[in-house]
């Protein structure tokens, strides 16, 4: 289904399903990025900053994928709330690194949600 998202200045498209932006104070380029999968999430970290080896296989449900998240560590959420997006339902939180982690200290570097 076709929908548009608004972004701050900063921010590009790849290939139509990636969204990202170059953050200075993080290394690599196109460091600060959402990737839309076109299926299911099936895997979520535990952790966000020590993520090798820490996926667990959710139900490819968004109530699943909304419990992974808010129990994952290193990252602080929002409690999530129900929305919905003309004929889909679905839910709309926050999610962020924690203020303490220092993503240069996590596996390769990098966080992953």
């Amino acid at each position: 289904m076709p929908f548009e998202i608004t972004v701050p200045d900063g921010w590009r498209t790849y290939n139509g399903r990636e969204l990202g932006r170059d953050d200075p104070d993080l290394p690599d380029e196109w460091n600060a990025f959402l990737w839309f999968y076109p299926d299911p999430v099936t895997d979520v970290p535990t952790d966000a900053c020590a993520w090798k080896g820490a996926l667990v296989q959710i139900d490819p449900t968004a109530e699943a994928f909304v419990d992974a998240m808010t129990a994952q560590a290193s990252t602080v959420t929002t409690p999530p709330v129900e929305v919905m997006v003309g004929d889909y339902s679905g839910y709309e939180f926050d999610h962020a690194v924690e203020s303490d982690v220092d993503i240069t200290d996590c596996d390769i570097g990098k966080i992953c949600i």
